[in-house]
C-alpha cells in the first residue's frame, strides 16, 4: 500500500510507502525549524552523468536573514566545491577539468513570484574528458518571503517533486 504525496503537498503527484511518508514529513518539519527566521535559502542541485545514467541531487545548504551573506555563502561554497571536483580522480588519463561557458540550466526560468524569488547563481560544469563522466553543479539563493520558507510557496518555485521528496527523506531518516 502507498499513500499519495498529494497528502503531503498538494501540487506532488507520487506516492510513498506509509514508513516513507512519516519520514518525509519529520524531514520537513526538521527543514522548517532548521530555516525558520532564514528567508534567504542556498540549494545546492548536482546533476551527474556517468555510465549508469543521470542523477539529480537537492540539497538546502544554509539559510540567511541577509542576501549577502547568502550571496557570500553560494559563492564560497561554489568554489570550495570546484576544487574539491577537479582534484578527483579520474579512471585511465582522463582529468576533471571546467567546461566552459556552462549551457545548461539547472532550474529552468521561472517567474518569480510575489514570495518567491531568485537572488543570485552560480553554476559550473566539470568533466573528464571520457564523453561519459560529467556533472552540473547550481548554487541557486532563493528569497522567500512567506511566514514559513520551507514549504508551498518555495515547492512550487522549485518545481522539483523527486528531489525535494529525496532530500526531505534524507533529513527525516536521519533522526
Amino acid at each position: 500500500m502507498t499513500i499519495p504525496l498529494s497528502s503531503v503537498f498538494t501540487g506532488w503527484t507520487g506516492s510513498l510507502i506509509p514508513t516513507a511518508v512519516d519520514d518525509l514529513k519529520r524531514g520537513i518539519e526538521v527543514e522548517c525549524e532548521r530555516f525558520r527566521d532564514l528567508p534567504y535559502i542556498v540549494i545546492q542541485v548536482v546533476r551527474d552523468f556517468d555510465y549508469d545514467g543521470l542523477t539529480v541531487d537537492l540539497t538546502f545548504l544554509a539559510g540567511f536573514p541577509d542576501e549577502a551573506a547568502a550571496v557570500i555563502y553560494a559563492q564560497r561554497s561554489a568554489a570550495e566545491v570546484c576544487a574539491v571536483e577537479l582534484a578527483r580522480p579520474s579512471d585511465g588519463d582522463y582529468r576533471w577539468h571546467i567546461v566552459e561557458p556552462v549551457t545548461s540550466v539547472l532550474f529552468p526560468a521561472r517567474s518569480d513570484s510575489e514570495l518567491v524569488r531568485r537572488v543570485s547563481s552560480e553554476r559550473f560544469k566539470v568533466a573528464n574528458g571520457s564523453g561519459y563522466d560529467s556533472k552540473y553543479f547550481e548554487f541557486e539563493v532563493i528569497h522567500v518571503s512567506a511566514t514559513e520558507p520551507i514549504g508551498p510557496e518555495l515547492f512550487e518555485f522549485l518545481g522539483s517533486e523527486a528531489e525535494l521528496t529525496r532530500h526531505f527523506l534524507r533529513c527525516g531518516e536521519s533522526r
